[in-house]
């Protein structure tokens, strides 16, 4: 489990600041539209708290302790304060001084979401996994709907080889939503694996997020698991051009040819990129001629620098080197295509018989 969402989650971090104790007084506040009540947070925390975030996310540990610690000198202290000098210590190779920060935190509140969170995954890094699930199992309790709390405990019982109870804590603590946005996450931050644990322990996950999570391995390049999250959506017709894209490369990926070519003989809703897709689909084939008709389609509909380097790449593989080379290095240099382009300028100099100029290039 990543430990440090830092950028990703600060602004929820600097919500739940002002909720958990820090401050003398109470003030109102506008959240969302809502006007909440909460307890007043001296600037300098809030100065702190970011800066040790900051550093926590630049991996400067021990500046990042530095900051939390200033940010918890005030009359107040802060659970959650102290649950992120306790990770800054850990990183930094402070055992002792995590434990006794962690030891704080539980001391200002013993159910502290945050402290615990941060005590079992201290825990878990030295291996002491049943001391961590006692911690991630008390996050938990505090906050039955905390995606972080569900999706620690469920990725330490699947580490420990109970995913039939992982499976219940997910069916029990999360609703659709909550494991959707624990995905999305998941694959935000490229940790592709953690994404594929959730979706093998949950049927709760929607047809479109099935799709923009095969989308998102395809782009890393694991077409495998791409097919399996695409596989509960069944031998049915594509309900978006969106969809049938994904499952067209997916199957082009994989070299499933008759998969590939059923879904490619399925109506186009006539719209430019979905030609292009199936373009560049049908080159993964070997179609080169189907390639082409379709690049030269869509460049006659609405022209575009990734209809021409699509055609360029059909030229390329019908062995019409030269016209192939021309198109390509007509794509201006900075352009979104333009990395593309040279590759096929250089492939296709090669192919030429022109293997110096096209390593040059």
């Amino acid at each position: 489990m990543s430990t440090d969402r830092s950028l990703i989650c600060i602004h929820v971090a600097l919500v739940v600041l002002t909720g958990c104790g820090a401050g003398s007084y109470t003030i109102e506040r506008t959240l969302g539209g809502v006007v909440r009540p909460g307890p007043f947070v001296p600037p300098y925390a809030y100065e702190h708290y970011v800066r040790g975030e900051l550093a926590l996310a630049s991996s400067d540990f021990g500046l990042a302790a530095s900051e939390f610690e200033l940010a918890r000198s005030g009359a107040d202290d802060d659970p959650l304060l102290c649950a992120r000098e306790a990770i800054a210590l850990h990183h930094s190779g402070d055992a002792r001084g995590a434990a006794r920060v962690i030891e704080e935190g539980l001391a200002l509140d013993p159910r502290s979401e945050a402290v615990l969170l941060a005590a079992g995954t201290i825990a878990e890094a030295g291996g002491e996994l049943d001391t961590a699930l006692q911690h991630y199992e008390g996050a938990l309790a505090a906050a039955p709907r905390s995606i972080i709390a569900i999706e620690a405990l469920v990725s330490l019982l699947d580490r420990m080889g109970d995913p039939e109870r992982a499976a219940h804590v997910l069916s029990r603590h999360a609703d659709a939503s909550r494991v959707e946005i624990a995905v999305t996450l998941a694959l935000a931050e490229g940790e592709v694996d953690r994404a594929m644990r959730l979706f093998r322990l949950s049927e709760r996950i929607s047809r479109t997020l099935r799709v923009r999570t095969a989308n998102a391995l395809l782009e890393v390049r694991r077409p495998v698991l791409a097919a399996e999250v695409l596989a509960a959506l069944g031998p049915d017709a594509p309900r978006t051009s969106e969809e049938r894209r994904v499952r067209i490369a997916t199957a082009a990926a994989l070299r499933d040819d008759e998969t590939a070519e059923a879904l490619l003989a399925l109506p186009l809703t006539g719209d430019v990129e979905e030609e292009l897709s199936d373009a560049r689909a049908f080159l993964v084939l070997g179609r080169a001629e189907r390639a082409e008709a379709l690049a030269v389609s869509a460049a006659e509909t609405a022209p575009s620098l990734e209809a021409d380097i699509v055609l360029a790449n059909a030229l390329l593989a019908d062995g019409r080197f030269s016209e192939a080379a021309s198109l390509a290095a007509s794509v201006p240099a900075g352009s979104s295509v333009s990395v593309e382009a040279r590759e096929i300028v250089r492939r296709a100099l090669e192919a030429a018989g022109l293997p110096a100029l096209g390593a040059e290039m």
